[in-house]
């Protein structure tokens, strides 16, 4: 029995054939969604366009870009401006107020966030009994401890400089200022950074990379 369908329905499902018809001359992915709405209820077509408009759903586009060889960028900019989608912006820097000279295409990118940068983890690693002697740094089953190189770049990238300042100082080889941070937290089970002497001189890398290169007749100054 073929479902009875309002004027304004068929209207939507005229201008959402339209739209995948422009992306997908060939037809494949409106016959898909034809093959859905077809035995979808008035309420339940009328409760799926409100989650498309509400962001809680997707249209589902399939393409094959090894077989379709039409597809270039040129014609995806035309199809956007057509469908009136901007890709390309100005760009301004908040910091001088900047703008660029010319339009830049935005894109989204999907970037995997930290974990030093997550409000709940889901391990935590604090384990520091394996100790290189010679770096001061966890090493052997503690190394999952330790700060990676992207990890500090993250950090200095999202300007957490307070944070990159506790974890490579107290927290890591600068054996004075931990134990200041110990005696701190013992004491009244909290620490403040600003209330801890940090000084690269007192890190046990620094010095470490200092000796050696003093073995080598490589004198350095520190000031």
């Amino acid at each position: 029995m073929a479902i009875k369908k309002s004027a304004a329905r068929l209207n939507a499902e005229r201008e959402w054939y339209s739209l995948l018809d422009l992306l997908d001359p060939k037809g494949g992915n409106s016959k898909k969604y034809k093959e859905l709405f077809s035995n979808m209820s008035e309420t339940a077509f009328k409760n799926y366009m409100k989650d498309i408009r509400d962001d809680k759903d997707r249209i589902l586009f399939q393409v094959n870009s090894m077989d379709d060889k039409d597809i270039t960028t040129d014609k995806l900019f035309a199809k956007a401006k057509k469908l009136g989608v901007r890709t390309h912006k100005y760009i301004s820097y908040e910091d001088d107020g900047v703008v660029t000279t010319h339009p830049i295409l935005v894109i989204q990118v999907g970037v995997k966030r930290l974990q030093q940068m997550l409000d709940k983890k889901n391990a935590a690693v604090a384990d520091t009994d394996k100790v290189n002697p010679l770096l001061g740094t966890v090493t052997s089953d503690s190394k999952a401890a330790s700060m990676s190189d992207v990890q500090t770049f993250g950090l200095i990238t999202t300007g957490q400089l307070t944070t990159l300042k506790e974890m490579l100082g107290p927290r890591a080889d600068d054996e004075p200022a931990k134990r200041q941070m110990i005696s701190q937290i013992e004491g009244n089970g909290q620490f403040r950074l600003d209330d801890i002497v940090t000084d690269y001189r007192q890190k046990q890398s620094m010095n470490t990379m200092r000796t050696m290169l003093l073995s080598a007749g490589l004198e350095i100054t520190v000031e």
